[in-house]
């Protein structure tokens, strides 16, 4: 082949001193790297970023003959041995996937340079110079995905170098290929529902990367922060910088802020919210902190009266978390959870002479949970935030009307639902499974789920829950019934006792859902009114919500339903319906 032939196979060809430069083929070249110059019949190539000839004459799809003109040489050409003045690989970083295989590497060179390959057994060396024909992968994926799982910070850099130095601290960072402004949207998707810290390099490029990959991530992370170094790093610093220099990485993260609200991302015509379209959602399964009973991103209510065991539960849940231990089931499958963080919140018991005593006999990891030592409300800017400093796994308030605030009245939906509404964000925001302790009204008769003090909305927004009481002829043998599932089967009955030593679960318990309702079998009653009530507190709930209705309205409606008063006053009872007198009658009211 001749010179001028095999110059038409390259890009960007330059003549420079009497010899051309080209862009290399073997690997990702921005600007010329490979000189072509001729010396008799031959055609001779070096690449300044160390491509050996073999892998530059396999990228373009020639062999070695293809150097000589022909009939010129019947000897193969031999590359010259390397200068001393050649750059020198440093470190290779291998890209693995879920089950340790390499897919691709980063080779660094000193002086500092980067390219890509991939195992290829039939390239010279065993690898080929480029990403083609592969789909290139997250840096330290495996890790990613458990600290997905584990629902720990995700660190996003913009090198492998960055990435190592995070993990000799104990983090798991990640970056992609071929450096800043190459991120995919499919990198994005691996990380539904992470908790992202971005951390730009000081520079422009970091800057418009983090733009970029925040961008991707809007509405797939849980909660997506950018960290900003640029006043404590020389121009064109990174993290590893940072950390070298003895900066407190720790109080660096902890100030990092928010990427939705600093940055306005998802704000269209439609204020609180964004118009999407079903076809555009990713689907995702319940995930569980305790199956079937407790889920991540949802509301449990634990309900019951004072002394049937909600608080001493709640905290052995919390143990279990902290620790990473099993959850007791009745057939016996114990699975072990992973650890992770909790936030107790109470403002019924002291944290010194109660709630820790209580944590140590149920052997909690005392760690991994926190609490708050001033009073403090749902509607509390603080109550975010401490959420936000904790990372929890799982959140227990106790009691819940001790949370709401001052005026705000539990019996009154309009009141409760922005409240529910806003928890119920946060927790599916922040990945936490959310339990609420709740004492039961005196409606001893009723349906379980209907047993919550204050407004029905209360109930609606649980996707769980858990009804504590116990044996009428033995105190000490408590348990619950799973009253509400919107989720998936209802659990069995879980019987536990309280010893001096802590609690102890009893999951084949023999007690029955009367016996924990407070009700007596041999009554007949399973401690649920008529399906005949159920009809009348749904027609209630139709009428009332959002309006005052006369009594003799009312019972005039409901006559013409076919409802008695009887059922009706029964159904006004259970669904928490006031009566209000104004301009000389008496109103019913929902709200």
């Amino acid at each position: 082949m001749t010179l001028s032939e095999f110059l038409t196979k390259l890009e960007k060809v330059e003549k420079s001193n009497g010899a051309y430069k080209a862009r290399c083929p073997a690997h990702t070249d921005k600007k010329p790297s490979l000189s072509i110059t001729q010396d008799g019949d031959k055609i001779l190539l070096h690449c300044h970023a160390g491509c050996d000839t073999d892998t530059v004459l396999g990228a373009m799809g020639l062999t070695l003959r293809d150097l000589f003109q022909e009939g010129s040489c019947d000897t193969p050409y031999r590359p010259s041995p390397p200068t001393v003045n050649e750059r020198k690989i440093v470190t290779v970083y291998d890209y693995k996937d879920l089950e340790g295989n390499v897919i691709h590497q980063t080779v660094r060179y000193e002086p500092k340079d980067f390219r890509q390959r991939r195992p290829d057994g039939t390239a010279s060396g065993g690898y080929a110079w480029n990403l083609k024909g592969i789909t290139p992968i997250l840096y330290n994926l495996s890790a990613v995905v458990q600290a997905i799982k584990e629902k720990q910070p995700v660190f996003i850099v913009e090198g492998e170098k960055d990435c190592d130095t995070l993990g000799s601290l104990g983090y798991v960072a990640t970056t992609c290929p071929l450096g800043a402004g190459k991120w995919k949207d499919e990198y994005s998707d691996i990380l539904q529902n992470a908790y992202v810290f971005i951390i730009p390099d000081n520079d422009p490029s970091g800057k418009n990367h983090s733009e970029i990959v925040a961008k991707s991530l809007s509405g797939k992370a849980s909660v997506i922060k950018l960290v900003d170094i640029s006043g404590a790093v020389p121009d064109k610093g990174d993290i590893s910088d940072f950390i070298a220099n003895g900066g407190d990485f720790v109080t660096l993260f902890e100030n990092a802020k928010d990427y939705n609200s600093d940055t306005n991302i998802n704000q269209d015509s439609h204020p609180g919210g964004r118009l999407v379209c079903m076809a555009d959602i990713v689907e995702r399964e319940i995930e569980w902190l305790w199956y079937p009973y407790i889920a991540y991103r949802k509301i449990t209510i634990l309900r019951g009266d004072p002394g049937n065991g909600k608080t001493t539960v709640s905290l052995e849940v919390a143990s279990i978390k902290s620790n990473g231990r099993a959850f007791p089931s009745k057939a016996g499958d114990l699975t072990p959870t992973t650890p992770g963080n909790v936030l107790f919140l109470t403002a019924e018991d002291d944290l010194e002479d109660t709630i820790k005593p209580r944590l140590r006999k149920a052997r909690a990891n005392m760690d991994r949970i926190y609490s708050f030592t001033d009073y403090i409300t749902f509607a509390d800017p603080r109550f975010e935030g401490i959420v936000k400093e904790t990372f929890p796994h799982l959140v227990i308030i106790d009691p819940l009307q001790a949370f709401l605030g001052d005026g705000v009245d539990m019996h009154r939906a309009n009141e409760i639902r922005p409240i529910f509404s806003f928890i119920r964000q946060l927790a599916e925001k922040y990945g936490f499974a959310l339990i609420i302790l709740e004492h039961m009204n005196k409606n001893a008769g009723g349906k379980a789920i209907y047993r919550g003090l204050g407004s029905m909305d209360i109930t609606g927004a649980a996707r769980s829950i858990l009804m504590f009481g116990s044996d009428p002829k033995n105190e000490d043998n408590k348990g619950f019934i799973h009253a509400k599932s919107n989720l998936d089967r209802k659990g069995e009955i879980m019987g536990f006792s309280i010893t001096n030593d802590g609690l102890v679960w009893n999951p084949s318990t023999t007690l029955t859902a009367n016996m924990i309702m407070g009700t007596s079998a041999a009554s007949g009653k399973i401690g649920r009114p008529s399906h005949e009530v159920d009809e009348a507190v749904s027609f209630l709930k139709d009428e009332l919500t959002g309006n005052f209705v006369t009594a003799k309205e009312i019972f005039a409606r409901a006559k013409a339903a076919g409802i008695s008063e009887k059922t009706l006053n029964r159904a006004k009872e259970v669904a928490g319906v006031d009566s209000i007198r104004k301009d000389g009658k008496w109103h019913w009211v929902l709200e």
